[in-house]
């Protein structure tokens, strides 16, 4: 009689309804993973477990963590995205984007089990010239979301002992495609618009790695099962597309790979005067991670825009 195959131990998953956290949840229980999700809002997969919790409420964190079930890994992917919400209520900013990644990374080395903590391309400052920032160039971050994730990011870093399995950041470039809602990514909303017929200034000197998130989802999967066998991994990791486009042109390509005409968008320069200041050229490298995790990002195409 064949062995029957032993149920996977469950992954702790924060921002499971989320954009990137949707597809990663999708793809860690495709694969069979079980999964505790902790947040505001449940996931529509099952079988899971959902802790609900505010991860601003960074007091309370300790306690509600402290019961949660065995897992073999916490992948940290809620965050507070929005610029200008986290330059309005700063605190708010620190309490979800740095105390709330310490309080889960704590969480983590106590129970000694990998933490997977994502960050942001926007914790560069965009001066370097021509952009594709490595792992090793020194942030520099020009506003309270930025300035949050690296405090997050050292938080991360420093709670886990040497001794313990690996902690990882993992930075995200700009992620497009499909979201499950069908409204959560720059890409679905650019093509909503293109659609209605609506014009989009989009700005020709700001330029990003633009990434597909089914990609994303993948490395941060790799990145996890090498952290869970124990093979050493960098501290730090650059999840972003192959090719560094302005916003402009990347929405010539999101048209194009959609079919549509492109007469609605028009180029322009960024604002001189926006507030908070925006990085002008935050574009990474993926060749660190294309190395280490074996993981090969698509170019902008129409299945990573539209999933066909």
């Amino acid at each position: 009689m064949s062995a029957q195959p032993q149920p996977r131990r469950p992954v702790l998953l924060t921002g499971a309804s989320g954009f990137v956290g949707g597809r990663l949840a999708a793809l860690l229980h495709a694969r069979g993973d079980a999964l505790l999700t902790l947040g505001r809002t449940p996931t529509h997969l099952t079988p899971s477990a959902h802790f609900p919790c505010d991860l601003a409420d960074t007091p309370a964190l300790p306690r509600t963590l402290a019961p949660l079930p065995d897992v073999h890994a916490v992948i940290h992917l809620a965050a507070l995205p929005d610029l200008a919400a986290c330059h309005a209520q700063p605190a708010l900013a620190r309490a979800v984007n740095t105390h709330a990644t310490e309080a889960l990374a704590a969480f983590a080395a106590h129970r000694a089990v990998p933490f997977l903590f994502i960050s942001t391309d926007q914790v560069f400052d965009g001066a370097k010239p021509q952009g594709l920032y490595t792992e090793a160039d020194a942030p520099r971050p020009l506003h309270e979301y930025g300035r949050s994730k690296l405090a997050g990011e050292h938080a991360a870093l420093a709670t886990s002992p040497s001794a313990a399995p690996r902690t990882l950041v993992l930075r995200l470039a700009l992620v497009y495609g499909p979201s499950p809602r069908g409204d959560r990514s720059c890409s679905e909303r650019l093509l909503a618009a293109l659609r209605a017929g609506t014009s989009s200034t989009l700005y020709t000197d700001e330029h990003r790695s633009p990434v597909a998130a089914t990609d994303v989802a993948h490395a941060i999967s790799l990145a996890l099962d090498q952290l869970v066998l124990g093979r050493p991994l960098p501290h730090i990791l650059h999840l972003a597309g192959p090719h560094r486009l302005s916003r402009f042109e990347l929405g010539l390509a999101i048209a194009r790979a959609a079919n549509l005409p492109a007469t609605g968008l028009h180029p322009a320069p960024q604002p001189t005067n926006a507030i908070p200041p925006r990085p002008r050229d935050v574009s990474m490298s993926p060749a660190l991670a294309s190395t280490i995790l074996g993981w090969h990002p698509q170019a902008v195409s129409p299945a990573t825009v539209v999933g066909t």
